[in-house]
């Protein structure tokens, strides 16, 4: 098991953070589905933009897109 701490600084906030390394911990568990809800949220947050943005009459919708998500999972269609 290896630890490494890190020290974030911004403005004037300072954040320990403690990560640990737990090598073959979890291996028998079967995360295929994991990010199954996390998947869901980004699409029902992309389609909320999309029908606010296509509507006539457009209602002011915050943008809560994410927009990295994209780049790191495979969002299905």
């Amino acid at each position: 098991m290896d630890t490494n701490k890190v020290l974030l600084k911004e403005n004037g906030v300072n954040l320990t953070l403690t990560i640990v390394d737990t090598p073959g911990f979890g291996d028998a568990v079967d995360n295929s589905g994991c990010w199954d809800p996390v998947i869901q949220f980004v699409e029902a947050q992309y389609e909320a933009f999309l029908d606010a943005e296509t509507r006539v009459n457009r209602v002011a919708l915050p943008d809560t897109r994410w927009g990295s998500v994209g780049d790191k999972f495979k969002v299905r269609n």
